[in-house]
């Protein structure tokens, strides 16, 4: 499946709509934005009977903070002052063609609390469809995030753009179509390409984000907080179909990337640059049983006792598992089959759940992990994990899991 977003006109959905109508009410500033009545919305019956078959690992620390509304491709990242920002799509189906937002939730205890998600791009007000895109923070601790806007009384073409935030969520920029160098060919089209996941930052403050559409998988990268984009393409192919795709800086010129691959039963597909992106290599697959499963990469880099070492989430949807590997992260760069085994961090991820994001919590020696799975047809459950890192990355410099970073009973459920 390329990630494609097309301008639909949205199918009637009674009542449903205006539950979610009042819950985006008011204005667009966090400090002045109600939260939404998470406790009155989940009273309303489900739209279908919930499928609760789906059990998480219970030797880890777990919380779900959702199970109504179809909140999906959420993206985590953590800004300079140690806050963590988690940004989802939020609708009323798995993806395009109804009134939908982008919401955002806030932590300031290392991921054990979390704020109740407030919008910052409202569709159900205005008859929008919002699909998210790439989002991150830079250096300065500036928020950005990118969406596709799609006007579902109009045939208007879709919009790729951005709004950002520099004052940790409160209030958030206007919504503008993104600066890209060339223009973009996709401008005025129905169909867009669409930023995927996380937006990585080098050592000098340059940010990358990654992005498909097609036969293309293109480079997005911004040398001044994101008000301008540069695009280059990553790799051109008809089959396989390369399509989300996430990328890890190792360096300022060394750079890794692993690809979904659609329509063809494989494992993912791992990329280098030695040159800052200006040329690609293809490594070939990762050393993964072969089947059509995989989707939604995340890479995050943690540094170990023998040097940085990558870590990769994915979903095995053929399994139902969410996994963890890793990976020297010089021996990522030179070859894709020397991934650790996989650490399961999650099971019974059905249908089209299962896609996940997380940070790394270098003060609590941890990593936080999002990931969402379906329970209806319309909702998902959406969970949060603490991971302890040495126990996905051995040889850990400083074990050092301190009393003072705060958990959560596990599987506790939100309260």
């Amino acid at each position: 499946m390329t990630v494609v977003v097309r301008a639909t006109h949205a199918r009637g959905f009674g009542a449903g709509l205006c539950i979610l109508l009042s819950l985006f009410a008011g204005p667009r500033a966090w400090a002045e934005t109600p939260a939404f009545d998470w406790t009155a919305y989940a009273r309303r019956p489900l739209a279908a009977p919930a499928r609760e078959t789906d059990v998480r690992n219970l030797d880890l620390p777990s919380r779900r903070l959702s199970t109504r509304g179809y909140t999906h491709f959420s993206s985590m990242s953590e800004t300079p002052d140690g806050n963590l920002h988690l940004f989802s799509y939020f609708g009323q189906q798995h993806q395009g063609g109804r009134e939908s937002a982008v919401v955002h939730r806030v932590s300031p205890d290392h991921g054990a609390t979390w704020s109740a998600p407030r919008p910052i791009l409202d569709g159900f007000r205005h008859g929008l469809d919002w699909r998210i895109g790439a989002t991150g923070a830079t250096a300065t601790g500036r928020l950005i995030v990118t969406a596709v806007r799609s006007d579902l009384s109009s045939r208007r073409g879709a919009v790729l753009g951005a709004t950002h935030s520099d004052d940790g969520g409160r209030t958030w920029s206007a919504f503008a179509p993104l600066v890209q160098s060339p223009p973009s060919p996709f401008d005025g089209g129905r169909s867009q390409m669409l930023p995927f996941g996380q937006i990585k930052t080098t050592p000098s403050g340059r940010l990358l984000m990654m992005s498909n559409l097609g036969r293309f998988n293109f480079l997005l990268s911004s040398d001044d907080d994101g008000a301008t984009w540069q695009r280059s393409v990553v790799v051109e192919s008809e089959t396989p179909d390369y399509s989300e795709m996430a990328v890890q800086p190792i360096d300022e010129g060394n750079w890794v990337a692993v690809s979904r691959i659609d329509r063809a039963k494989s494992s993912m597909a791992q990329f280098v640059t030695h040159d800052a992106g200006r040329s690609w290599t293809l490594l070939g697959g990762l050393d993964m049983p072969v089947r059509g499963g995989y989707v939604a990469p995340t890479l995050n880099l943690v540094e170990g006792d023998e040097g940085p070492v990558v870590v990769l989430g994915l979903t095995d949807r053929t399994t139902g598992r969410a996994v963890l590997r890793t990976v020297r992260a010089a021996d990522a760069l030179a070859s894709a089959r020397r991934w650790s085994g996989p650490r399961y961090i999650a099971e019974g991820l059905i249908v089209r759940s299962g896609y996940q994001t997380g940070v790394v919590d270098t003060v609590c020696d941890r990593m936080v992990i999002a990931d969402h799975r379906e329970v209806s047809e319309f909702d998902t459950a959406l969970d949060v994990s603490l991971v302890p890192l040495p126990e996905i990355v051995p040889n850990r410099l400083r074990p050092r899991h301190p009393s003072a970073c705060p958990t959560f009973r596990t599987g506790a459920p939100a309260p």
